[in-house]
């Protein structure tokens, strides 16, 4: 089926990565790469992989909720190999220097060690992370598939297998996803590869139904960065992930770029992944009820986060790919409501109402004067 690079971003997470580590290492697919970019992490979280792929580290899985695919533990050392970082520019063009693995410190990265370890100079984001590791990869070693996914799941054996089955299906499918499900509730949809792209958000209509979808199909919205598939020769087409995002919303982004160039994106349902959502982010969620009506509310921490980019980066992917006549329609009439809407909201569920309220004041004045990369929340938002 050919050569898979799969991409995994940590910052900060380094159990969630190394279970998932766990997991995807015992996949039943013979020829693949695990590429582990790390976003600067401040916990020593290189450190702590390091030691768990010699064995010197070992954190207790037993009590994982999905621990018959990440137990046994693997045999350790895993053979490995470790770029820190000298300049991320060099690190791209495969001129780093290997400071330290399982192999001799001056070994080139070849096609037979299964997991390279970079640790980034500065944090870029997942889209940023996510480029550096397609062309650390382009430069060392050929493949004929990437595969994107969120270092906070947990794997079955045979979900990259599924996925390359339907990617093989048809000559036009450009890109393929899994079926998320729950890492706390295993047989509870979170999405089926991705969702639908509507004005004011992204939804998934599947998502808290129970699993049952046994059918391959198109995906006409996106596919969640979660899990994406993507072949080689299509990446040299799309380009590179837009890393004006920083975080959130490139999936949705880099799907509508792949169904530019003509392919279709597709759903495996028999490749499956148990997705620990907001990891990443920090995301509390509590349900909360108005008049009868029920509401998913996000803690302050994750708020402070998912609030900033989500909002912004929703006007920018908005501006982005909405013809002129929508762009206009969707400034000046749908965003005052959806800013109103918003604000009248946190009022009445939400702690912490001004801050929340400063947030999301600054992700729209961002948005619309096209502020976007990295942001130092605290410095745009309360200075």
């Amino acid at each position: 089926m050919g050569r898979v690079t799969i991409i995994l971003i940590n910052y900060n997470n380094y159990l969630d990565t190394i279970e998932c580590l766990e997991s995807l290492l015992r996949i039943e697919f013979p020829d693949y790469q695990v590429i582990v970019i790390d976003n600067n992490s401040t916990n020593d979280s290189c450190g702590k992989i390091i030691g768990w792929l010699k064995g010197e580290i070992k954190p207790d899985l037993s009590s994982s909720n999905l621990k018959e695919l990440v137990n046994p533990p693997l045999s350790k050392p895993v053979p490995y190999i470790y770029y820190d970082f000298i300049c991320n520019e060099f690190l791209a063009k495969g001129e780093g220097v290997p400071v330290g693995s399982a192999v001799s410190s001056g070994q080139k990265v070849t096609m037979g060690l299964r997991l390279v370890l970079i640790r980034l100079s500065l944090n870029l984001g997942f889209s940023g992370a996510n480029n550096i590791g397609i062309k650390f990869a382009m430069n060392n070693f050929p493949q004929e598939y990437f595969w994107f996914l969120n270092n906070d799941t947990v794997v079955e054996k045979s979900t990259l297998k599924e996925m390359l089955t339907t990617m093989n299906s048809g000559s036009t499918i450009g890109a393929v996803g899994s079926k998320i499900l729950y890492y706390d509730k295993p047989d509870v949809i979170q999405c089926l590869g991705g969702g639908e792209i509507k004005w004011n958000y992204d939804i998934s209509p599947y998502k808290g139904k129970r699993d049952s979808e046994p059918y391959d199909r198109e995906i006409t919205g996106y596919i969640t960065g979660s899990s994406l598939l993507i072949k080689k020769e299509i990446v040299e087409k799309v380009g590179l992930w837009d890393e004006i995002f920083f975080m959130l919303f490139e999936d949705l982004d880099y799907s509508l770029r792949i169904r530019g160039c003509g392919y279709k994106l597709y759903l495996s349902a028999r490749s499956r992944v148990f997705h620990k959502e907001g990891a990443s982010t920090n995301r509390v969620i509590t349900t909360k009820y108005f008049l009868g009506r029920e509401t998913q509310r996000i803690s302050f921490e994750g708020f402070y986060i998912v609030g900033y980019y989500g909002i912004r980066n929703w006007i920018y992917f908005n501006r982005k790919h909405k013809s002129l006549f929508l762009k206009i329609s969707y400034c000046f009439l749908l965003l005052p409501f959806y800013f109103l809407g918003t604000i009248i909201f946190i009022s009445i569920f939400d702690d912490k109402k001004i801050q929340r309220s400063k947030i999301v004041a600054a992700a729209f004045r961002d948005g619309l004067i096209n502020k976007m990369g990295y942001a130092q929340i605290e410095e745009r938002v309360f200075s």
